[in-house]
């Protein structure tokens, strides 16, 4: 990304770090997309960061009746969600699965468990 940074951030983790993460990748005058809710129900800005790069926060609701439209898209194949699953595990290694997923260890984005 260079000096430069991104346009555009959605932070979807709902993950202290990965939205302390968004605020510095994104440019000046870009926009960060909030969608994730992390546990602590709270997020912390850095007030000069946000000032200083003129950011737009946008808060996004994830439900809004959305869910229908979004599996219609997948079943149609006009999204490609499969790209999404970073990791493969059998059923006999689900909590190595869990524990790779619950501390966002090797990048993971997605583990599925196949039974």
């Amino acid at each position: 990304f260079g000096s430069a940074g991104v346009d555009l951030v959605f932070e979807a983790a709902g993950n202290l770090a990965a939205h302390r993460d968004a605020e510095e990748l994104i440019r000046p005058k870009g926009e960060l997309i909030v969608i994730g809710i992390p546990a602590e129900d709270r997020f912390g800005f850095k007030a000069g960061t946000i000032r200083r790069k003129e950011l737009t926060i946008k808060y996004v609701r994830r439900m809004k009746g959305t869910y229908p439209m979004a599996i219609e898209l997948v079943q149609k194949r006009l999204i490609n969600v499969k790209c999404l699953i970073t990791h493969r595990f059998p059923l006999t290694k689900i909590l190595s699965a869990f524990k790779l997923v619950e501390k966002y260890q090797d990048q993971v984005i997605k583990a599925l468990i196949q039974i």
